[in-house]
């Protein structure tokens, strides 16, 4: 094979395995309307309902969606997923102001993933929050008020009160997390309910899994438990058997029958087909993203020194994403600086168009294919939500795979989809950081910019510190078609991480100047940024629920999957 063969053939390969990765749009680096770092939509951000109508009223006339409905870029478009942790990340996508009659995002508002299996809905909140307890049937019913868990009880749910005692720093030195309420797990969780100063019952009840959450709700015992300790590396960590392995394997994808929802899959609700919805919510998320991340930016290409940041601004920022990174998470793992001279940090379009011109016609359409599929899992969660449908069982398969279809028929719909990866903000491929370079207006929204692309860069980073062995674990389950476990795997446990980082995040001066750059002002306030997640973030932690935070950052860090379920 001769150098030329080579290159392509080499350029062919990494084309196909970076389209392969699960991506996540980051916040975009260029104006107030393409997804910011500040967007929940791991690629975009999630504009709220008024500000989708109007992007996309011209070409609809449509009237205001109504609250209940989901919006275009809620926390869950992200452009494309791919075999592999290819992660652009889309923080939280700014509120929208009229001006003039025109609606353009605010920095300073964003949207939240909800507390609920509704992923997909926004909700404004002003604390953080777990969802450590969520999408099980019982301890609903506890959050309710309607049943507890009793001294003598053996079941799953124990499991987690019990690893949930554990990772707060309660010692069940006898018997440890074994599902049986009995004696040792009793005076643990009086322990903790006389710490939590609510009834010392012994009771698991409503009183105490909301003490439980509030305590998770602010990190603290993930933050807490950070540091492995070489001399001791099985600290925290124990083995899982057969009734732990199947309850991971269900927590990794959304719960169905929780929320009021049906235990089963429903092609019809409310006089609304599954189908149907998914077909037109594909059909405005892909024209919205195709004009706001390729179409927009495009005639931006043309003069890079007007419209690009130095390749040294970019870095600083994403240097101060590596400190806080490793400041809590270096016991387990490091990596390298981000740097465009070392060829870990890259220009997204720039790579993008490469990588493409070395796909043949049929690589292209897998990849477009692989682009929709995605879509539909990151983006359409509150219509699977609705009819209780996951993308990849077999009868949703059945209705989706036509719709998929349709999308990519023909080299120009193709195109589009190659096109959203072009114009991506931002991914994460094998320790590389591919990005896009785009300078904002004024000063003050690149200031935000760039706060915006510092908590990109810790999600990025975070992806590049997952251990070979836990990315080939995640890769069964895309090799099986199931790409809903597999997100669950890749962005929902790195943005697991990423919020402990963010976290412990303070803000200062000597930050500000390196995160900031040369738009830093001292008489200016730091910009506020609420960066969003993966609606797979709840999945992540309910799985952390049943093995415990030590046997998470185990597999992930260090590449031990047997800790998190595999055999």
């Amino acid at each position: 094979m001769g150098d030329v063969d080579r290159k392509v053939a080499r350029r062919r390969m990494f084309a196909a395995q970076k389209a392969n990765t699960s991506s996540s749009a980051n916040p975009s680096l260029v104006s107030p309307h393409t997804p910011t770092l500040a967007n929940p939509v791991r690629g975009f951000g999630s504009l709220t309902n008024n500000a989708i109508q109007t992007a996309i009223a011209d070409s609809t006339h449509q009237q205001a969606q109504s609250s209940g409905e989901e919006s275009l870029l809620s926390p869950t478009i992200k452009p494309s997923t791919f075999a592999r942790d290819f992660s652009r990340i889309p923080l939280h996508r700014p509120q929208g102001e009229a001006t003039n009659g025109v609606v353009t995002p605010l920095m300073s508002n964003v949207a939240t993933i909800q507390r609920a299996t509704d992923n997909d809905a926004t909700k404004k909140v002003n604390k953080d929050y777990s969802a450590r307890f969520e999408g099980d049937r019982k301890l609903e019913k506890i959050s309710d008020g309607t049943e507890t868990i009793n001294k003598g009880s053996n079941n799953i749910q124990v499991v987690k009160m019990q690893q949930a005692l554990i990772d707060m720093g309660y010692k069940l030195p006898k018997y440890g997390v074994d599902g049986i309420f009995g004696k040792e797990t009793q005076t643990a969780l009086k322990e903790f309910q006389h710490d939590a100063t609510i009834p010392e019952t012994g009771v698991f009840d409503q009183a105490t899994i909301a003490a439980m959450n509030a305590k998770f709700d602010t990190r603290q015992p993930y933050i807490d438990n950070a540091v492995f300790d070489p001399a001791d590396p099985k600290k925290g960590i124990r083995n899982l058997n057969n009734r732990d392995r199947k309850a991971v394997n269900d927590a990794l994808k959304p719960a169905q029958g929780v929320g009021g929802k049906s235990a089963t899959f429903q092609e019809e609700v409310g006089g609304k087909k599954y189908g149907d919805e998914i077909r037109d919510r594909l059909t405005k998320v892909i024209k919205f993203l195709h004009k706001d991340l390729f179409e927009d930016k495009e005639p931006l290409r043309a003069d890079p020194k007007k419209n690009f940041h130095d390749w040294n601004v970019l870095e600083s920022t994403a240097e101060a994403s590596k400190d806080v990174t490793d400041n809590l998470y270096s016991s387990y793992a490091t990596g390298p600086k981000m740097t465009q001279a070392a060829g870990n940090f890259v220009d997204q379009w720039e790579d993008e168009v490469a990588r493409n011109s070395a796909l043949s016609p049929a690589e292209k359409k897998q990849k477009a294919t692989d682009k929709v599929n995605y879509l539909i899992v990151s983006n359409c969660s509150k219509i699977n939500a609705d009819h209780s449908a996951v993308p990849s069982d077999t009868k949703e398969t059945a209705i989706l795979k036509p719709i998929v279809e349709s999308f990519v028929d023909s080299p120009a719909k193709v195109q589009t989809m190659l096109d959203l990866d072009i114009g991506w903000e931002g991914a994460q491929l094998e320790g590389v950081v591919y990005l896009q370079r785009y300078k904002q207006a004024t000063d003050e929204k690149n200031r935000a910019q760039l706060w915006e692309l510092f908590h990109t860069c810790i999600h990025e980073y975070i992806h590049s510190l997952a251990h070979d062995d836990y990315q080939k674990y995640a890769q069964k389950f895309k090799n099986k078609g199931d790409d809903v476990r597999y997100n669950t795997l890749i962005e929902g446990f790195c943005d697991f991480f990423t919020e402990n980082v963010r976290k412990t995040v303070k803000i200062t001066n000597p930050l500000r100047q390196k995160v900031e750059g040369p738009y830093y002002d001292a008489k200016a306030p730091a910009p506020t940024i609420n960066p969003g997640v993966y609606p797979s973030i709840a999945q992540a932690e309910q799985v952390v629920s049943i093995v415990g935070i030590r046997n998470a950052q185990a597999a992930y860090f260090q590449g031990q999957v047997k800790l998190i379920g595999d055999k």
